[in-house]
């Protein structure tokens, strides 16, 4: 079963889509700010890691970014309702961070179709690329 680490600030939308992501079938573990996903990553590492852009004072990238300066290359999902022009804007070293972009009103199949393509991207990378395996 995939294990999906979920962040997003919003009470409401949180539950609603954890909800929705298990009736999927994934593994759901949901958190509220980067702070909380950075604790809950490094008890049980996630498959995916599903964020929305604005956390409050922080965004989903923030947390990308400590993934990555620990060399970690967990497949990301960004969900946002910001245009994706703007995240590029504010953000400069977007395309290193190696994420996949959606518009927050996605419908849970794209959601979901767009986790499983990114896991098995990395799933393939981890075997072929680097001969590094990732619990396979």
């Amino acid at each position: 079963m995939t294990r999906i680490l979920y962040i997003e600030d919003e009470d409401d939308l949180r539950g609603l889509r954890t909800h929705f992501l298990r009736r999927s079938g994934f593994e759901v573990v949901s958190v509220a700010s980067v702070a909380e996903a950075k604790e809950a990553f490094d008890a049980q590492r996630a498959d995916v890691v599903l964020t929305d852009y604005n956390l409050g004072h922080e965004t989903g990238l923030d947390f990308v970014r400590k993934l990555r300066n620990e060399g970690d290359m967990t497949p990301v999902v960004l969900l946002s309702a910001t245009e994706l022009r703007d995240i590029r804007k504010d953000n400069p070293d977007f395309a290193d961070l190696a994420v996949t972009y959606l518009a927050k009103e996605a419908s849970q199949a794209i959601i979901d179709m767009t986790i499983n393509r990114v896991q098995r991207k990395d799933r393939v990378g981890s075997r072929v690329g680097t001969g590094e395996s990732r619990g396979l």
